[in-house]
Formats: structure tokens, C-alpha cells, sequence
């Protein structure tokens, strides 16, 4: 074998050792760059999940304080002014009066940080607030009138 043949091998074998060494590269960092995606998308499943779970707890949070305010609320502040009322009734100033001491109290109550958020969920939170403050009225008003009408004794008359 002549020197020539010998150095045309080792060229050719360089060349074959640098291609298979820059194949095994783009194939490790092919690798490495699908698993990081793959990472880091589940990392922002987990990230959302997390969020929604949070905003759930939020949104929670805010409904049970508004529904434990406005319940108080009607069994204290309300029964005393139907109480000095002379029709029974509560005017429509009295009722925008209990809004607002609820609103105020609710703000008060609900914490910073999850108010924060859930403002962030809800864009206006005193307008959220006041949605839920009427539905827990309707809402309590209904209960109210179902038990009501099961106190009230039923008469059957029943004719011979």
C-alpha cells in the first residue's frame, strides 16, 4: 500500500468519524430539545391547572363570604329596620342601604390577595359582588318562603 492510498483512507475515515460525530450531535440536541418542549409543556399544563384550581378557590372564597354577609346581614340589620318599619316592608333607600353596608363588608372581609386575583377573573369586582349580593337575596328569599308556606298548618276539608 502506498503512502498516497494510506492518507486518502485516513481522509476518508476523518470525514466518516466527523459526519458520525455530527450526526450523533444533532440527534443528542434533537433529543434534548423535544424533551425541554415536552417539559416544558407540561410544566404549563400543570401551570394552568394550577391556576384554574386557584381561581376556582378564588371565586369560591368571594361567593361564601358574600353569601355568610348577606345571611347575617338579613337576620340581623333587616329584621330591625322591618322591625321599626310601619308597613313591614323595607323602601327601596333601605334596600340600597343594606347593599352597600354588604358591599362595604364584603370588601372588607375578602383578603387582599384573592381579591387581587379575583379581579383579575372578573374584571369588576364590586359589580361580581353585587350580582351574587342579589342572587343571595333571591336566593334567601326563596328559602324563606318555602318555609313559610311548610309552617303554615294544611286544612282538608273533606265534604260527606
Amino acid at each position: 500500500m502506498s503512502n498516497e492510498f494510506v492518507q486518502i483512507l485516513l481522509g476518508i475515515a476523518i470525514v466518516a468519524v466527523g459526519a458520525a460525530g455530527a450526526y450523533a450531535i444533532t440527534a443528542i440536541a434533537s433529543y434534548y430539545k423535544s424533551k425541554r418542549e415536552q417539559l416544558l409543556n407540561e410544566l404549563q399544563e400543570n401551570s394552568i391547572i394550577k391556576y384554574n384550581k386557584a381561581a376556582k378557590e378564588a371565586l369560591d372564597t368571594v361567593d361564601m363570604i358574600i353569601f355568610n354577609v348577606v345571611s347575617e346581614l338579613e337576620d340581623t340589620v333587616k329584621k330591625e329596620i322591618i322591625q321599626t318599619s310601619s308597613d313591614g316592608k323595607l323602601t327601596d333607600d333601605e334596600k340600597e342601604k343594606l347593599k352597600d353596608i354588604a358591599i362595604k363588608t364584603i370588601n372588607t372581609e375578602i383578603g387582599e390577595p384573592v381579591k387581587e386575583f379575583a379581579k383579575h377573573l372578573v374584571g369588576n369586582l364590586d359589580n361580581y359582588i353585587s350580582t351574587v349580593i342579589e342572587n343571595c337575596v333571591t336566593s334567601l328569599k326563596t328559602e324563606n318562603k318555602k318555609e313559610t308556606d311548610e309552617s303554615q298548618p294544611t286544612v282538608t276539608i273533606t265534604k260527606i
